[in-house]
């Protein structure tokens, strides 16, 4: 935890130690900022592009490695063509892949931005679009090549953008006239980013037939 905080010029002060039988860490993060430099997620407008600088597909990942049953084993290895190890290693390096480069790249350009967790994207958006008072059409998702077979098997509903995300990526709107200029940064960057949708004038959130894009690192 220090050697990431300190590549964030972040600082560790104060902490506690709790007695468990498993090996943990958790942190409370705090930190300041101009009221107008922040980006939130109540910006969005109608015509802006939705981008997401993560793939999904750490729910499926993380969760095939925690089977122990032989007989279950078998199944999950079966329900992928992809080495379980190989899936759970670039869940974890994307998972311990830090947001700061994306939002360094994106906030000259972006109206409103948040990161994908346990709500998932789906969930995540809803929240864009209850507090832009906007619609939200998604249409394409980038996952970790082989979580959509896993995901299928445990029903976590990754290819519906339902799947729980640890560590996940920023959710940015961007203005059409800034989309060019913000995929340069995210390139000029190193960032992984794809577009996803788009900010429509209804309301809610829809997902319908979108296109799914395996990636590997």
């Amino acid at each position: 935890m220090a050697d990431a905080l300190d590549a964030m010029d972040g600082v560790i002060a104060g902490g506690h130690t709790i007695m468990s039988p498993w090996p943990f860490a958790g942190g409370a993060i705090s930190a300041t900022g101009r009221p107008d430099a922040l980006l939130t997620s109540q910006g969005a407008s109608p015509g802006d592009r939705l981008y997401l600088t993560k793939p999904l597909g750490t729910q499926p990942a993380m969760g095939a490695t925690r089977v122990t049953d032989e007989q279950f084993v078998e199944t999950v290895t079966d329900a992928t063509d992809r080495p379980l190890d190989t899936i759970a290693s670039e869940a974890i390096a994307w998972m311990t892949t830090p947001n700061r480069d994306a939002t360094v790249a994106c906030r000259e350009y972006a109206t409103a931005a948040t990161d994908i967790t346990g709500f998932g994207l789906v969930g995540q958006s809803r929240v864009v679009a209850a507090r832009s008072n906007v619609g939200i059409e998604l249409t394409h998702l980038p996952v970790i090549t082989g979580t959509p077979a896993l995901s299928t098997l445990f029903g976590y509903g990754l290819t519906a953008g339902e799947s729980a995300e640890t560590s996940g990526g920023l959710f940015v709107s961007v203005p059409p006239t800034a989309t060019d200029a913000v995929e340069t940064a995210f390139d000029d960057a190193g960032v992984f980013y794809r577009a996803v949708g788009r900010v429509t004038a209804g309301r809610g959130v829809s997902l319908s037939d979108p296109t799914i894009e395996e990636v590997s690192r």
